[in-house]
């Protein structure tokens, strides 16, 4: 599994985006400083977001998931699936 803090649009957000070859989807949570549970959540269901790109569009109005952070999520899959 990977996992990666990016900067959201709101400074107070936090945003973590990976890849989880256990469901096979890429994934984004963002939560507030005192939230517990996140409040925008996608990807938590088996295979559901294919791709990075996929995952930067329905991450799109919380943060920008930049093209070289796109390719290391790509790389991620791609290690986790050689290596299984």
């Amino acid at each position: 599994m990977s996992l990666y803090s990016i900067r959201g649009y709101y400074s107070e957000d936090e945003v973590h985006i990976g890849w989880d070859p256990g469901f096979g989807t890429f994934f984004g949570q963002v939560k507030g400083p005192l939230e517990v549970e996140p409040r925008h959540w996608v990807g938590n269901n088996i295979g559901e977001i294919k791709s990075p790109v996929e995952l930067a569009n329905r991450m799109a109005n919380v943060a920008e998931i930049s093209p070289l952070m796109q390719l290391r999520l790509r790389m991620d899959k791609i290690k986790e699936t050689w290596l299984s």
